[in-house]
């Protein structure tokens, strides 16, 4: 049975939960993080799609010289619908497909460390995004945080707008908030609300809260009553959906910040 096959055999670690499947695949190095502890091994993809002309490609890479062995579990508003299982060599790769007309999120669980970009191709656009790890990722990014930030969330600002992707990270459920703010005053607008299964995500549109307009977009926090990790991304597009870019939120702010590249 070839080894990337999606049920081939006995899965791995198929019998058991994700919670229980991290912690037997996972060593036992933690990064404590407020009251949580959050894995090594372990990332998040709050966005894939295969659906309306949109393909997510999941890219994996292992980073260490022994072999790793990766679950790839996919989750929609019912909860896990599929997984798949991925052998990578000392310093392999390899590229997975969500199933079929699935839109939803995905939580990737390693053995050891292991690096994932979710590349998506809506015609002859393509955006990528980092995997939201559990433990290590760059500080305050490619991180999952009880409190996240989106600095720009679009209302039909020059035509483009916005959804948060926001996916629950712990194994309780999540009572998740998001508040949106002025860009410019810092005038706090409203916030939207969702619980949130192990595991799922959900989609929150700024149009209710930022007025739509050329001079006008919003910046958001998310967060949640109870402890939960969280991780999100920022989905951007154009009118019809059109030239869609997905990018990571933040866990944490920094007093100093660095743009390797900016335009004119």
């Amino acid at each position: 049975c070839h080894r990337l096959a999606r049920h081939c055999g006995r899965p791995l670690l198929a019998s058991l939960p994700v919670a229980e499947a991290s912690s037997a695949l996972v060593s036992s190095r933690r990064i404590a993080a407020d009251t949580l502890k959050f894995t090594a091994g372990i990332v998040y993809l709050p966005d894939l799609r295969i659906w309306g002309g949109a393909t997510s490609t999941i890219i994996i890479h292992n980073p260490q010289a022994g072999a790793a062995q990766v679950q790839i579990n996919y989750y929609n508003s019912s909860g896990r619908v599929a997984y798949a299982t991925a052998t990578l060599p000392g310093y392999g790769r390899t590229a997975l497909l969500p199933p079929a007309n699935f839109v939803g999120s995905a939580v990737a669980v390693a053995n050891q460390d292991i690096a994932v970009v979710v590349q998506t191709m809506q015609g002859s656009e393509l955006t990528l995004y980092n995997g939201i790890e559990a433990g290590g990722g760059a500080l305050g990014w490619e991180q999952a945080g009880v409190t996240l930030y989106a600095p720009i969330v679009k209302n039909n600002y020059y035509g483009r707008s916005a959804t948060l992707e926001v996916l629950n990270a712990g194994h309780a459920a999540a009572q998740v908030s998001v508040r949106y703010y002025r860009h410019d005053t810092g005038s706090f607008l409203g916030s939207a609300t969702a619980t949130l299964a192990p595991h799922v995500r959900s989609s929150f549109t700024s149009a209710a809260y930022c007025a739509a307009g050329n001079s006008y977009y919003c910046t958001a926090v998310i967060s949640n009553d109870n402890g939960q990790p969280l991780a999100a991304v920022v989905r951007e597009s154009g009118a019809g959906d059109s030239s869609p870019t997905v990018h990571d939120v933040f866990a944490a702010a920094g007093v100093a910040n660095y743009v390797p590249l900016v335009k004119n």
